[in-house]
């Protein structure tokens, strides 16, 4: 298993990762950074059954709050091709409110 992030990246929560995320962290911007290196979680810890799952979890910065051990299955890499995408890409990392993506961005 080959993490598919790296720290740096920027990434965005897929559906999957907003439902998720929702009730603990309801206020939380969709666009984000990872911040550290990929790391393995299991669940349950390893050791206590037999029967775990394991999964790359990373630290992600979403506007500012940073969220800890997000599943690689939460997120997708953001990928800019136009230097008007980019723009509106600095705008969310510089605070201002999330619009809803144009067709200028794409999901790798």
């Amino acid at each position: 298993m080959i993490p598919n992030y790296k720290k740096g990246d920027i990434v965005e929560l897929n559906k999957f990762g907003i439902t998720m995320l929702a009730p603990s962290h309801p206020s939380v911007v969709k666009v984000g950074i990872v911040m550290s290196n990929p790391y393995d979680i299991f669940y349950p810890n390893k050791g206590e059954d037999e029967n775990y799952v394991e999964y790359w979890g990373y630290d992600v910065l979403f506007g500012n709050q940073l969220i800890t051990m997000i599943p690689e299955d939460f997120i997708e890499k953001v990928v800019i091709k136009d230097e008007k995408s980019n723009e509106k890409l600095e705008e969310v990392l510089d605070g201002e409110p999330i619009r809803e993506a144009t067709d200028q961005t794409t999901k790798e």
